[in-house]
């Protein structure tokens, strides 16, 4: 079953309360993913949710390394992907997503597509579209089963 929510924000300031917003709508999901252009701010969204959750180090697309752990001071961790680069699936589970994606820890993903067939049956998908220079708009639909 799939659940859509869309929510608009005209600047970065905005974003702690856009996080909220999402991780609000989504209390019993861990593994987000994220898509839209090239600078549309999937990492931006992504620094603003882990701040919320407690981060306060650095958060930036782990293009090359892939996969970024960031701790928590309460010993959980937070994983941020970014798949772009992935050539395949066997690839993705060669470096450990499997692992990752049932850890129970949230798990924020950057360009999916490539490990689409590896998330779990319960996850959320974000979309983010640009409205204007500072503008956007995201789309969060729930996959639940």
């Amino acid at each position: 079953m799939e659940h859509t929510i869309n929510i608009e924000w005209d600047s970065v300031a905005d974003l702690p309360a856009v996080a909220k917003q999402l991780l609000e709508a989504c209390p019993t999901l861990r593994v987000f993913t994220l898509t839209g252009d090239l600078g549309a701010g999937k990492t931006t969204l992504t620094k603003a949710i882990c701040s919320l959750l407690g981060y306060s180090g650095n958060v930036a697309s782990p293009t090359y390394p892939v996969i970024a752990v960031y701790g928590l001071a309460n010993g959980a961790e937070i994983i941020h992907m970014d798949c772009y680069r992935l050539k395949s699936e066997e690839e993705a589970e060669q470096i450990g997503i499997p692992y990752y994606l049932d850890s129970g820890a949230y798990c924020f993903i950057e360009w999916p597509g490539v490990i689409e067939n590896l998330l779990p049956l319960n996850y959320a998908s974000i979309e983010i579209f640009n409205t204007s220079a500072t503008g956007r708009k995201l789309t969060l639909n729930k996959h639940i089963l």
